[in-house]
């Protein structure tokens, strides 16, 4: 039996319209398997714009690994997340290894998805500094500073 599909228009309708804009969701289609991931990516885009003035556009990009192509009107490139890393942002581009976040509590999947989109949005480098501001967007979730990691709040 083969996955239905979703559609970019199906994805961007989850978040809220007056913010579509400034995320460049840059696929076509997907699998209906990957569903809950994009719906968790959409809950945390619309909290995410709750708490931020969003005044740019950002290019976000998927993929089922450590590895992709990135097409965009301006380029085409390879590239490769390395481990630990599962997202990353670089340069108003987020890219995301949803096979392993898909893997993850839908909490940690929406926590590590406001994280990246903290480093984009808001500018924000240091690591520690920006979980401490995803835990103060996000409660469910804590920084244990020992561990360098975030903790389902129960």
């Amino acid at each position: 039996m083969t996955n239905s599909v979703i559609t970019k228009k199906q994805i961007s309708d989850m978040i809220s319209e007056e913010f579509r804009y400034f995320f460049d969701l840059r696929l076509d289609s997907v699998t209906s398997d990957l569903q809950q991931p994009f719906q968790l990516l959409a809950e945390a885009i619309n909290l995410f714009c709750k708490f931020t003035n969003i005044n740019k556009k950002a290019e976000l990009f998927f993929n089922l690994g450590n590895q992709g192509t990135a097409f965009s009107p301006d380029f085409v490139f390879q590239y490769h997340i390395n481990p630990p890393a599962i997202h990353i942002y670089y340069n108003h581009c987020i890219f995301f290894n949803l096979h392993i976040s898909k893997q993850c509590d839908s909490r940690m999947q929406i926590a590590m998805y406001l994280e990246e989109l903290a480093h984009c949005y808001m500018n924000i480098s240091d690591e520690i500094l920006v979980k401490k501001v995803v835990c103060s967007m996000y409660p469910l979730v804590r920084y244990n500073e020992l561990e360098d990691q975030y903790e389902i709040n129960e």
